[in-house]
């Protein structure tokens, strides 16, 4: 192992330890330590290393994209997905960012919706025939249908092959709305639904529901493969993945009740 190997490896490192959450966890454990002679703080003591615990399960990387590579492998695109030539693209939101003072509409696009549209485009780039359906309503002034459509005018102009649906603020309403779209417009049943990884499964299914063939072109892939020893420490990074992973946990039980899958 040279000296630059191991510098990297010592940055790696610091900057995994600054980590707010780390730096939190590594506090916790050493007040565990600190006041393991203790016998008043036995049952405190308990409660904090299962506070511990979790947080550290919830948090490292190690284990986090153990959970998320399961959920974003659950849809597994086939190599022999067919799709018509001209079939529809649909391009699902995935939330906005609060607009800052001087900001563009493109830059309130969330990273999800940013992943999405670009994906879209480069499907779209390469099926010169195939309708750009972009679909999402969302909360903010701007419907999530319009920012993207926004940026892919910016980035790749794509004239009378452009479709929006503003109305949806849930994957159910988005296969709603885009049903509606695709037979208003006569765009067919058959589709190429792009989306994150993380949510493709939820979504897939909830568009086969309404009637689409689908076919899944996922995007925005969280997971990873970790082979260093920070991976083990939690982090922020960590924290968001799993709250991505538990919000989609909870989105797929909650679909099943209502019947939407």
């Amino acid at each position: 192992m040279n000296v630059s190997t191991v510098m990297e490896s010592l940055v790696q490192l610091i900057h995994a330890v600054l980590d707010p959450v780390c730096l939190f966890s590594l506090l916790l454990a050493m007040l565990l330590w600190r006041t393991r002679g203790h016998a008043q703080m036995r049952r405190m003591r308990h409660s904090m290393l299962a506070i511990l615990a979790m947080l550290w399960a919830l948090s490292a990387p190690l284990s986090v994209d153990v959970v998320v590579r399961y959920l974003e492998q659950r849809t597994l695109v086939s190599a022999d997905c067919t799709m018509l030539p001209n079939a529809p693209i649909v391009v699902l939101g995935g939330g906005v960012e609060s607009p800052s003072q001087g900001d563009t509409l493109t830059l309130r696009l969330s990273a999800p919706s940013l992943q999405r549209a670009l994906a879209g485009i480069d499907v779209a780039r390469e099926r010169p025939r195939a309708p750009l359906l972009l679909s999402g309503g969302g909360s903010g002034p701007v419907p999530e249908a319009d920012l993207m459509a926004d940026l892919v005018n910016r980035m790749e102009p794509l004239p009378n092959r452009i479709y929006r649906e503003s109305t949806s603020l849930n994957t159910y309403e988005n296969a709603r709305e885009t049903w509606q779209v695709a037979q208003e417009q006569e765009l067919g049943t058959s589709i190429g639904l792009v989306t994150s990884a993380l949510h493709m499964a939820r979504a897939a299914a909830t568009f086969r529901k309404r009637g689409f063939d689908v076919c899944p072109m996922a995007t925005d892939y969280l997971g990873t493969r970790h082979s260093q020893i920070v991976a083990a420490l939690p982090s922020a990074e960590g924290a968001m993945k799993m709250r991505r992973a538990l919000r989609e946990l909870v989105g797929w039980v909650y679909y099943r009740l209502r019947g939407w899958l």
